[in-house]
């Protein structure tokens, strides 16, 4: 019985400071919202997910999310989540990763103004206008109005191909 109350007691000071950290025990599509499993019996229910303006995203079943309560602490929402295996690559600080751990894909927003976007191929725009694509793939371009390429470069070439077709030229 102590213990029973001795949680109740828990909560509801965990609840006075207006915020919690639990494990998301389940997600709700349809609603955007969360369960957050706060220990073994207990548990928060229809907690809705906020995201920054411009994002979203549903967070996966047991990773780390922070809950804050609104002023009557009858409603909860999920403000941060942290997953902390699935960092693709190291950012510096003031660059932005937005990545999805289950595609394996990535977009940095590095402080040399460059992008960077990888799913296994990859693509750099460097902020001088320059791009580097990458792939271990074939690379397709679909442009059904043409294609426009122009170089400034003194020999006119301005376009290098190498590699060969199934007919074994180019």
């Amino acid at each position: 019985m102590w213990d029973g109350i001795q949680k109740r007691i828990d909560r509801a000071v965990s609840g006075a400071r207006n915020a919690l950290l639990g494990i998301i025990s389940s997600t709700i599509k349809a609603d955007s919202e969360v369960y957050i499993k706060l220990s073994d019996d207990d548990e928060i229910r229809d907690v809705r997910v906020v995201n920054p303006h411009g994002f979203y995203s549903l967070p996966n079943p047991g990773l780390f999310g922070q809950v804050v309560f609104n002023n009557t602490g009858k409603k909860a929402s999920l403000v941060g989540v942290e997953d902390r295996n699935a960092k693709p690559v190291s950012v510096d600080i003031g660059e932005v990763l937005v990545y999805n751990p289950q595609a394996k894909s990535y977009i940095v927003l590095k402080n040399d103004k460059s992008i960077e976007i990888s799913n296994g191929a990859k693509i750099v725009m460097n902020a001088d206008g320059s791009m580097t694509i990458s792939s271990p793939e074939k690379i397709s371009i679909n442009a059904p109005k043409g294609i426009s390429l122009s170089a400034t470069d003194p020999t006119g070439s301005g376009v290098s191909i190498t590699g060969k077709d199934s007919s074994g030229s180019w």
